[in-house]
């Protein structure tokens, strides 16, 4: 309700957003990064998918199994999509990427719960940015580390409070998560300087960076 009051005398003016607008807007979900599904319904998406399966149906007897005589266990993901993955990337970082360090998974949430699994161990410290995705608090905790934050700046993470954790904690941070591009919930891209400067961190205090790119494309 909007309200305003001209004089002491004159009657105290109300007027509802509703009438304003002619109905109350819908309720907009801002915790989970979903596509609308508006955009999950063009024709362009369609033919897209259905070229892909048809495609993919000439090796189905590779994609539905569990590997191949030439290739062995496709225990990192087909090396076919490893090979197509590592040359479009390449192509975006303008960089070299060898397809022997890439893994497919069922998503970020997997991966970071994968690194927290075989990089980390009980009783370790992660940083994670303050605010940032909710599930990574559990995928950490899950493996019996704990938790410090670092507050957020307009180009990314505040790196000089992260330093003060890792001077203070010698050696007990193992793991950053960070969200660089289009930060969740804040919006925030991570500045190149930034990321140049978490990378010589990492080297210099022997930590992983775990960065949740899943708006890397967008």
């Amino acid at each position: 309700v909007l309200a305003s009051s001209i004089g002491s005398r004159r009657p105290r003016l109300k007027v509802s957003f509703v009438s304003l607008v002619g109905k109350m807007p819908a309720a907009q979900d801002f915790i989970k990064g979903w596509p609308h599904q508006e955009l999950l319904q063009t024709e362009q998406l369609r033919t897209a998918l259905m070229d892909s399966f048809k495609k993919g149906l000439d090796k189905s007897h590779e994609y539905l199994n569990y590997g191949d005589p030439g290739n062995g266990a496709y225990m990192l993901g087909h090396p076919d999509f490893r090979k197509a993955l590592a040359e479009f990337l390449a192509k975006q970082y303008n960089l070299p990427v060898d397809p022997k360090n890439l893994m497919s998974t069922a998503g970020a949430s997997m991966g970071t719960d994968l690194a927290c699994r075989t990089l980390c161990k009980i009783g370790d410290l992660a940083v994670v940015e303050e605010p940032t995705y909710f599930l990574s608090f559990t995928m950490i905790r899950d493996r019996g580390m704990d938790l410090l934050g670092v507050p957020m700046e307009d180009d990314g993470m505040d790196l000089v409070a992260l330093e003060k954790h890792l001077v203070e904690q010698n050696g007990k941070i193992k793991m950053v998560y960070t969200v660089p591009v289009h930060h969740n919930p804040t919006g925030i891209c991570t500045s190149d300087a930034k990321r140049t400067k978490l990378v010589a961190l990492a080297r210099q205090y022997d930590f992983v960076i775990v960065a949740d790119e899943a708006y890397q494309l967008l």
